[in-house]
């Protein structure tokens, strides 16, 4: 078998730009249908292909358009501060500009506190629309500067208001502030919506007690609010909500070399979101339907599956004993013929099933989700795929996924 990288063999399309931390952990802009080799910017491993669905960054300006330091200085455009006229705290912005590609504004918060909570707002009331029952994450990367967070509590907070933009409801996380690089320190919080609520935003909170002595410096990179139960890469924005389309790598025609009668899928690959609890497609061969198809997947509980499905109807359905690790390199192989089919993950001793037909007209490959493409991506990094035109044995499958 020759050894290629994806993009010779496999069809790639997402019609608009991406990000991606580059191998010298610097956050950068691909162009549309552009694959996203991506770096860890923490550890500084290569972490794959990363495949993600369709999102929206609904904050106009993560990008600090409109700031400018001074003595107070001015927020970026739709920016503001969430309370100060009765927090007892004033503010200045003190830099402008860009950490390792990530967008900045360093804003420091002084005085004595006359309430016991004080934030800074990413957006005005009235602009992101959202509705229960939606579940929206807001991100964004902090770092201590300069002054002390003794005493202080930064959270990552979403407000909700009615249809008239009055106040309905708060919620917020705690997150860590350190000194270390702005990259290094990407916080989220996650809420669903609640009733009568008619838009949303976010912003950065702080609480402590009245008659505190304040003085610390923040650096706030690109902070990003979405609809999700999980946060997805960095989407830059400069005046307007920005979507990043889905990443939708695909092989449309299955080449000659390809055994619809027995053979063995492998794919490594980095799920790094706990939240996602619906079935993700990993590596799919399918008729142009889900109704005929082999999938590797992630199951609904966390486990590592292999499908057969034929006319709808699911012959075999294999899933591994323990559970796809979070963030960490997940080694799957999984092994085809009828009634003859096993699963591994990890150096598991395979799972198998002496049941079970296949799918007859298969004729793509998609990668990183199934044919449904609304609840199935990986949202992850895919690392390598390998196809084998015969039925591995079960000891092999074992020893391919060590």
């Amino acid at each position: 078998m020759t050894q290629r990288a994806f993009s010779d063999f496999i069809g790639f399309s997402r019609p608009s730009a991406a990000w991606r931390f580059n191998s010298s952990l610097v956050l950068v802009q691909e162009g549309p249908n552009v694959w996203r080799d991506d770096y860890d910017p923490v550890t500084s491993a290569w972490r794959g292909f990363l495949i993600e669905e369709q999102r929206t960054n609904s904050i106009r300006n993560n990008s600090m358009v409109g700031a400018a330091a001074g003595t107070p200085g001015t927020f970026p455009t739709n920016w503001a501060v969430q309370s100060g006229s009765d927090a007892g705290i004033s503010t200045q912005i003190v830099a402008v500009g860009t950490e390792d590609g990530i967008p900045f504004v360093e804003i420091r918060c002084y005085g004595t506190a006359t309430a016991t909570v004080f934030g800074l707002r990413h957006d005005f009331s009235g602009n992101i629309a959202a509705s229960l029952g939606q579940v929206w994450t807001a991100t964004a990367y902090l770092k201590l500067v300069a002054g002390s967070l003794t005493g202080v509590t930064p959270k990552i907070a979403v407000y909700e208001h009615d249809s008239g933009s009055l106040f309905v409801r708060s919620s917020s996380g705690a997150v860590t502030v350190g000194g270390g690089p702005l990259k290094a320190g990407r916080s989220a919080y996650s809420v669903t919506i609640g009733a009568t609520t008619v838009y949303a935003y976010s912003d950065v909170l702080f609480t402590w007690s009245v008659g505190a002595a304040i003085d610390f410096t923040l650096r706030i990179g690109a902070p990003q609010f979405e609809q999700g139960a999980f946060a997805t890469s960095t989407i830059l924005t400069t005046g307007a909500a920005v979507t990043r389309a889905a990443d939708t790598p695909m092989v449309g025609s299955l080449p000659p070399w390809f055994n619809p009668n027995e053979g063995t899928l492998y794919a490594e690959a980095v799920l790094p979101n706990a939240a996602i609890s619906n079935s993700i497609g990993i590596f799919s061969i399918d008729d142009g339907t889900d109704s005929n198809r082999l999938t590797i997947s992630k199951d609904v509980t966390g486990k590592a599956g292999f499908a057969s499905v034929v006319g709808g109807s699911v012959t075999a359905n294999l899933s591994s004993a323990g559970l796809i690790p979070v963030g960490t390199v997940a080694k799957i192989a999984a092994a085809y013929k009828a009634s003859d089919f096993a699963l591994s993950l990890n150096g598991e001793a395979a799972i198998t099933a002496s049941a079970g037909a296949l799918p007859a007209g298969l004729n793509t490959t998609r990668i990183g989700r199934r044919y449904n493409p609304a609840l199935n991506y990986i949202n992850g990094w895919l690392r390598v795929l390998k196809y084998k035109p015969l039925r591995m044995t079960n000891a092999d499958l074992q020893a391919l996924t060590t």
